[in-house]
């Protein structure tokens, strides 16, 4: 893909999961300048196409279209297997930087960095939106992006109070894995631990936002967000975007939650009542302080 092509704004979120990340990038998706696509990094994994088989007409479209301008940008049909492993190297939470470190100078790497700005510049073009949200989450990707997409990215990290993060990450059949609790917190604290080295390392490019926060005042985060973002609010928040909810878009993939048709944004704290007292006690214990950070 040649370099001069126009390359948008693109917005990330990262943080770990069970942490409201697919709501939030629902809630931002309602604004005119936004599109949100979900956690695209899972693109080739479904060849192309949303996660659910019985997405709208006109997600469907919206992805085909990106598929379209995919092919254009780098001249055939992707081989959507290799695309896969070559994204997982380098996006995976346990190995994507040991990868970068090792390959940032193969072959390999240039064509992952390849594949990145050809598949942003096609959701660009097919949405003709200004700007691209990315709710990937993964650690590694938000590096690699700050590092090698260009001076538009920026990123906002996402932090949940650990003991609804543990709350959720122990929910038995549903689409997301469940969790032990220890295995839960471990990846609380790794996760957001390093999206906080992340955070220092960038600085002015990365900007915390906390779950409890936006839920329970929506438009005052949401404001917050969008001057972190450099757009311009407008009458946008004057007709309460919230009121009635907001609904998945063209997201690509995330939480469960986006198969629900229209969301309120309200607090969940099922938690509160629900998770056991020796677990709230671990998770205060070892997660507060990495939320409080």
């Amino acid at each position: 893909m040649s370099n001069s092509q126009e390359s948008p704004a693109l917005f990330y979120i990262m943080g770990g999961g069970r942490s409201g990340s697919t709501v939030l990038a629902m809630a931002l998706g309602t604004h005119p300048d936004i599109e949100s696509v979900g956690e695209i990094k899972s693109w080739a994994r479904h060849e192309g196409k949303p996660r659910d088989l019985n997405a709208s007409p006109i997600k469907k479209k919206f992805w085909n279209k990106v598929f379209d301008a995919y092919v254009e940008n780098t001249g055939g049909n992707p081989d959507f297997k290799s695309l896969e492993k070559l994204c997982d190297l380098f996006d995976d939470n346990k190995k994507g930087f040991l990868n970068t470190i090792k390959l940032r100078k193969s072959s390999k790497y240039k064509e992952y960095r390849v594949h990145c700005h050809a598949l942003l510049n096609s959701i660009y073009r097919a949405s003709g939106k200004k700007c691209i949200l990315d709710s990937s989450k993964s650690l590694p990707r938000a590096y690699n992006l700050l590092k090698n997409y260009h001076s538009g990215v920026k990123v906002i990290h996402l932090i949940r109070d650990p003991r609804g993060v543990m709350y959720s990450s122990l929910k038995q059949n549903v689409e997301q894995k469940a969790k032990g609790p220890l295995k839960s917190l471990f990846d609380y604290i790794v996760l957001n631990v390093g999206s906080s080295i992340l955070s220092l390392m960038f600085k002015k490019k990365v900007l915390k936002i906390r779950y409890e926060d936006f839920v329970l005042n929506p438009h005052k985060i949401f404001l917050e967000i969008l001057i972190f973002l450099d757009l311009e609010p407008g009458k946008f928040l004057l007709h309460d975007p919230f009121k009635c909810g907001v609904d998945a878009g063209n997201l690509i993939d995330g939480n469960r939650v986006r198969k629900d048709g229209v969301v309120k944004i309200v607090e969940d704290n099922k938690w509160k009542s629900s998770l056991p007292l020796r677990y709230k006690f671990l998770a205060m214990m070892l997660g507060l302080p990495v939320y409080n950070l």
